[in-house]
């Protein structure tokens, strides 16, 4: 018989097909008890997961989190101050890079920025120096106040007309959202900017005794951003905290030297009141995550743009529906699980943090099926700290407005905080990490006001700092108090 027909008798006889059949089956099992225990397909558990949390009310797309359209005529964003930030066949032309820098201010190497956590009050001979060494300064004053106040002559009709469209009842920009990553958002820059010379204006107009001309500034940029409160992008809720804290600088610099007047202070509090940072962060949270699902749902149907400039997009097929998953999974039950914005509280207890969430998948084997959540899954947990810590801010200058309209009819700081309740203050909020609320007590003729932080430990009303040159607060440590004055 010849070799080759007793080869293949042997090959296909049934003993060595039953183990051939055994080995393929056992194979199969193995490849799939891998599957599953090294989770390299979440197509079933995405969908699983997704379909237990719409049950409870969460919703996954884009649609949900995008702001609706409003009129022109009700719309701030239709100013002419915008054109043509939104004009897709204007966007890289020498117009609209001029509304860009619409508020930019002259100004050679400007002054940091004060923290008024730390009393730190503006000065303004370091912002006259800049100003007088840019290429075109202003005519010099007899005070730097006078010589910022010159400086910002030139920008009064633009912040007038800006002050104008601020006063319509909603805004929104015409972001393109389906561009996820790639959107552009002008806005923002341009924004800042206007609010930073409303901002400094209010130091010069209160250093000149123009009070009411200082608080109508000071509000002015608290009002720039609100302008885009509604966008659930990341970007936008964290300029809109350096906004605020910009404009905070001037407000205690005029609480600390005593300069507001009752019905100036009461106007401030309703502005700031309706200000919820809680509800702006859970908004980014969920935005960021429904943009990245209308992103992945892109993949899918081919039509998404790569995540920068330059990028090879490569289609990653298989393991989009695992790191949608884990995507989804860390910001719904890691971070907004935290945040409760009905209650004004933030847990820190209990849920492991993004950071541990991270860890966690890059030191597992085969860690690069992972690599879309390390990529789309910033250093989300210093996004909580930096958003509740500025709600704190919120909360406490709400407090301290209160307390200095009760110095001024009744000559001294109440005993506890709710006798400003109701007549100088709506309610007294609590502390955003515990029920016990804010720690308050009377010192001679000031006070201390502060919150216990993150740690939730009473560490005797004292901030953290970090040493070297430039002085800086370590928020996760330490207590977070209402600066008692002015720094020197």
């Amino acid at each position: 018989m010849p070799i080759f027909e007793k080869f293949f008798r042997w090959l296909f006889s049934a003993r060595i097909l039953i183990r051939i059949g055994g080995g393929v089956l056992a194979f199969v099992v193995v490849a799939a008890v891998l599957w599953n225990a090294f989770d390299v397909s979440g197509h079933k558990r995405w969908l699983a997961w997704k379909a237990d949390w719409e049950a409870k009310g969460e919703s996954f797309d884009a649609a949900s989190v995008i702001p609706a359209a409003i009129s022109d005529e009700q719309n701030a964003a239709k100013s002419a101050l915008f054109e043509p930030l939104f004009v897709v066949s204007m966007q890289n032309s020498e117009e609209a890079k001029k509304t860009v820098n619409r508020f930019k201010l002259d100004a050679k190497k400007k002054p940091g920025s004060k923290n008024w956590r730390l009393g730190e009050s503006r000065n303004l001979a370091d912002w006259e120096e800049s100003i007088l060494a840019a290429a075109n300064p202003p005519e010099k004053g007899d005070t730097p106040a006078d010589t910022i106040i010159n400086a910002l002559k030139p920008f009064e009709a633009d912040l007038t007309e800006l002050a104008e469209a601020m006063a319509r009842p909603g805004c929104r920009f015409d972001i393109c959202y389906e561009d996820v990553f790639m959107a552009l958002m002008p806005h923002l820059a341009l924004l800042r900017d206007a609010s930073q010379l409303y901002s400094l204006r209010a130091s010069a107009r209160l250093a000149k005794g123009d009070t009411d001309g200082a608080m109508s500034d000071v509000l002015l940029g608290i009002r720039t951003s609100e302008l885009f409160a509604d966008e659930p992008m990341l970007i936008s809720q964290l300029v809109r905290v350096a906004i605020l804290e910009m404009n905070l600088v001037p407000f205690c610099d005029g609480l600390h030297r005593q300069q507001w007047n009752d019905t100036q202070l009461a106007e401030f509090q309703k502005t700031i009141e309706s200000i919820d940072l809680l509800e702006g962060t859970t908004l980014a949270f969920r935005g960021e995550r429904n943009l990245v699902n209308m992103w992945f749902d892109q993949i899918a149907a081919g039509t998404a743009k790569p995540a920068s400039d330059g990028e090879i997009f490569v289609d990653p097929g298989w393991f989009v529906d695992l790191n949608r998953y884990h995507i989804n999974r860390i910001i719904t039950e890691n971070l907004l699980a935290r945040i409760d914005v009905e209650k004004h509280r933030v847990s820190m207890q209990g849920v492991p943090t993004a950071g541990e969430e991270m860890e966690q998948l890059t030191n597992v084997p085969f860690a690069w099926r992972y690599a879309f959540t390390t990529m789309l899954i910033p250093a989300y947990d210093k996004i909580i700290l930096k958003m509740t810590s500025a709600q704190a801010g919120l909360d406490q200058v709400m407090v301290a407005a209160a307390l200095e309209r009760h110095r001024l009819a009744k000559g001294g700081y109440p005993e506890t905080l709710e006798e400003l309740v109701p007549a100088r203050l709506a309610k007294v909020p609590g502390d955003l990490f515990h029920e016990n609320g804010l720690i308050y007590r009377t010192e001679g003729d000031t006070f201390a006001l502060y919150s216990t932080g993150y740690n939730v430990k009473d560490d005797g009303g004292e901030f953290v700092v970090s040493e070297g040159k430039i002085v800086s607060i370590k928020m996760e440590e330490g207590d977070w108090p209402w600066p008692s004055g002015v720094a020197e």
